[in-house]
Formats: C-alpha cells, structure tokens, sequence
C-alpha cells in the first residue's frame, strides 16, 4: 500500500507498506487504518514544516540585512532576558550605546558605498571585540549598542576602550577610502538590580551624547567621571 502524506493541498510525502505479518495481502480495512494513521502523520509534518518557517522568519526580522548583527528588535528581548536574569542573580548588566562621528559627513564626501562599507567595519569590531555571549546589534542608522551581561562599569569601560581604539586604527577603512578618519563615541550604563531596559537605555545614550559633545572619540559613563 502507498498512502500520501497531504494535509489542505499540500502533498508533504508517501508512506509505503509492504508484507503484512501474516503473509496475507493487505485488505480495505487495512487501508483504513493506514488513511487514519498517515493523517495524523500528515498533520505533524505540517505542524513541524510551518515551526520553521516560523523560526526562519524570527531570525530574518531580527538581523540587520547589511551588518549581520541583531537589530533593535533582537536587542530589546535580550536586554529584557538579562535583565530579569541579572535581578534573579544580582549581578551586573552594562550597555554601550555608541555611533559614528561625522557619519553624516562621510556619506556626503565619499559616498553612501564607503558610509555602508564603514558600517560593516564597525560590526566586524564589535564582534572581535567583545566576548561570544555579549550582542552586538545595529540600533538604527549609523548608531549600535552592545550589551555585556555581567559586566560591571570597569569591565565595560575596558571594552569600549577596546573598540574605540580598534575603529580609530581602522586600516581596512583607510585602504578604501584615501583621507577617511573613522571615529566612534560610546557611552556606557550600568545597571540589572531594578533597572529596566528603558532606564538603562535612556542612560546609555545619555552618556552617549555627553561623548558626543565632548568632541566624539571618547566614551562617557553614565553619572559617573568621563573615561577618555
């Protein structure tokens, strides 16, 4: 006996049965039986088949098409996983909020093709630079934020050092486009014991903007002394 695997109009396979264990030919009853059973079958193919894509599609809508790294969406549930793990824990949870001095400049004077090859080399950074369970993600334009669960504010500043002085070197960058001086500005906020994400937010990008004032190139922690 063959009997199709479809659920609607969808044929997902066929089941084959041969030799009945008493040697007799299979009969209508048998049939039957084999329908019920590859409906049920038929079902959680479907059933698995439409997981994932499910699946798929989450993790398509939240990477950004030309970093590779989380996009906002991706960052604002893990920010809300860390936290309540960091509260549960009382341990620590530090955010870097950080964009691109002049980007707007760069786009103007040498093109959108170098701004998203800038962009690109940012993320690479980003990756090389911090630890494999820390996300990195591209916020939105030229800015992007890492969030280093169990980090203290010391920890953190070290790490923003580290890919503040990375992006400033940038050879590749340089290679590509003759005279680009690629600078970043970060800004860093600590928080986990009664913080929420948008607090913690709200803080990051505050100290982000205080950078920024202060002539880009340099990282600001939030109420607390500059680290330069």
């Amino acid at each position: 006996m063959a009997i199709p695997l479809v659920s609607g109009d969808v044929a997902h396979g066929v089941v084959s049965l041969s030799d009945r264990a008493d040697g007799q030919p299979f009969d209508r009853s048998d049939l039957r039986t084999a329908r019920v059973l590859a409906a049920s079958a038929a079902l959680a193919v479907s059933g698995a088949a439409m997981a994932a894509r499910a699946e798929e599609y989450r993790r398509i809508t939240s990477i950004d098409p030309l970093t590779g790294l989380g996009n906002r969406r991706a960052l604002a549930t893990r920010m809300d996983e860390e936290l309540e793990r960091a509260r549960r824990y009382a341990q620590d949870v530090t955010l870097l909020m950080m964009d691109l001095d002049g980007f707007k400049g760069i786009n103007d004077s040498l093109g959108h093709v170098v701004g998203d090859a800038a962009l690109r080399y940012v993320a690479q950074v980003l990756q090389q630079s911090v630890r494999k369970f820390d996300v990195c993600a591209r916020y939105g334009g030229d800015e992007f934020a890492v969030l280093l669960p169990g980090s203290d504010a010391a920890r953190a500043i070290q790490t923003a050092e580290r890919i503040r002085r990375r992006v400033d070197v940038h050879p590749g960058m340089r290679r590509a486009a003759a005279g680009l001086h690629l600078t970043v500005s970060i800004g860093v906020a600590t928080g986990g014991r009664g913080v929420g994400s948008a607090e913690l937010l709200m803080e990051a990008d505050r100290a982000l903007y205080e950078a920024k004032g202060a002539g880009g190139n340099c990282i600001r922690l939030a109420a607390a002394e500059a680290a330069c």
